[in-house]
């Protein structure tokens, strides 16, 4: 049993079964736009927090290799253990261009030099772990510690003893320094400058350096905002593109939590970026109904009951369109469904509106979770969570209303057919209030939660 879908394979693009949300037209444009740079850009994809933007990159991203564009692909939060960006940003750049250039040729070394004069005081921590640093990013295998196979597992294996205010007090003196920086960024611009020679020669197109960098809304807060510094001050080299990918809101956040909060974080952060680009929602409807449905097939998420199933889908489609819920939400919720199905033995109530409301309001309205788990919760309540009214017609609005009317209101009209109806279809279940539907189905949720 699965939680949540697995991660897209690397390698697949804007397919028409993989393109649940549409984005292979937005995807079409922004490479198009990209290849037509003629200068340092620093692009930043923004969008919130589940929204979705990890998902296109990762399609982008694989259209973009299949297409051979140099690209390099940076996991912000996976790096974010590093005192100072500079260190894994460099190493980026580094290992790319030995792609195409030996390690022994004469510009590939002086980029070493010059990025190891930048990094001169974090030597002695790394001689510690027993490495021995060439340059940025760059190890001498020989000398690494065993299990470490990368640049990446080597400095974070020799990091890991250092002393995390001694490490940032001597990277910012280093830093300090405007010739080395200067030296620096005239070396590394070279060694890309050399890197598009070779794909030239090679025939490939002539397209800038696509450097993606993802999950920097996840990362830490102080990470991130050095990231986005040491790129305008370092990295704004001809022949990269930078695209960004976060939640501005929270950069704004980790500007005011660095520099005040009476900083205008907006206009600062505004200083280190070119263009701002917005994943469009396309067909928003569509959308939601699409991500519904392929977690339920992904997740095989099945009460055994084709007519609860359809109920439950129905629910949560018409709830989240409503709402807006972001595609992350929207996944969280499908876990807390899973495990509630998954718990039903073949004889027990199978009621799907109940079912994929006490999921929702587990997740996203807690306090009224626990007024149904204690019989508490109140029709008014319900309807003004649900808000059934703005559902539309289609969505099974009535249906679903008159339910969860059924279980929350004290003062319902017993002599209702359809009251009568929804009371004998629970009745052969050995439940006599309604109430007590709703606290035995709120248990069944909250025995097996996720947090």
């Amino acid at each position: 049993m699965r939680f949540k879908p697995d991660p897209l394979p690397k390698n697949i693009g804007f397919s028409e079964d993989a393109d649940l949300f549409g984005y292979k037209q937005f995807g079409e444009r922004l490479t198009r736009i990209i290849s037509g740079l003629e200068q340092p850009t620093t692009l930043v994809l923004d969008g919130p927090w589940g929204s979705g933007k990890s998902t296109f990159i990762c399609q982008w991203l694989a259209e973009l290799k299949a297409a051979q564009y140099p690209v390099i692909s940076f996991d912000a939060f996976a790096s974010d253990f590093f005192e100072d960006a500079f260190i894994p940003l460099s190493a980026s750049i580094l290992n790319l261009t030995e792609e195409k250039i030996p390690k022994t040729n004469r510009v590939m070394t002086i980029a070493k030099t010059s990025a190891g004069k930048v990094l001169k005081t974090v030597t002695p921590f790394v001689a510690k772990a027993g490495v021995r640093i060439v340059s940025l990013g760059l190890v001498d295998y020989s000398d690494v510690k065993e299990g470490a196979e990368s640049a990446f597992d080597a400095l974070s294996n020799a990091f890991a003893d250092a002393a995390e205010d001694t490490a940032r007090d001597a990277i910012n003196r280093a830093l300090e320094s405007q010739s080395v920086l200067e030296k620096f960024h005239k070396d590394i611009e070279a060694l890309v400058a050399l890197y598009q020679k070779k794909r030239k020669d090679e025939g490939l197109s002539n397209c800038p350096v696509v450097f993606v960098i993802d999950e920097l809304d996840r990362c830490k807060p102080s990470f991130a905002l050095n990231l986005v510094e040491r790129i305008k001050h370092l990295f704004e080299i001809e022949g990269v593109v930078f695209l960004l990918v976060t939640n501005l809101k929270q950069l704004e956040a980790a500007v005011c939590g660095a520099y005040g909060e009476r900083t205008d974080a907006a206009k600062y952060l505004e200083k280190f970026y070119d263009l701002r680009l917005n994943l469009p929602i396309t067909s928003g409807k569509d959308q939601v109904s699409a991500y519904v449905d392929y977690l339920q097939r992904k997740l095989n998420i099945t009460t055994g009951d084709q007519q609860a199933d359809s109920a439950i889908n129905k629910m949560l489609i018409s709830f989240f369109k409503v709402k807006n819920t972001q595609l992350r939400t929207i996944e969280r919720i499908h876990a807390h469904l899973l495990l509630n199905v998954r718990s039903l033995a073949d004889n027990e109530l199978k009621l799907g509106p109940m079912i994929a409301g006490l999921c929702i309001m587990r997740h996203l309205q807690p306090d009224l979770f626990d007024k149904a788990l204690d019989r508490s919760l109140s029709w008014n309540e319900v309807s003004e969570f649900f808000q059934f009214g703005s559902w539309g017609e289609g969505s099974s609005s009535v249906r679903f209303e008159q339910w969860w009317q059924y279980l929350s209101d004290d003062n319902l009209d017993g002599t209702l057919d359809w009251v009568k109806s929804l009371s004998n279809s629970v009745w052969r279940y050995g439940i006599d209030h309604p109430q007590d539907v709703l606290a035995w189905g709120a248990r069944h949720v909250v025995e097996f939660d996720i947090k």
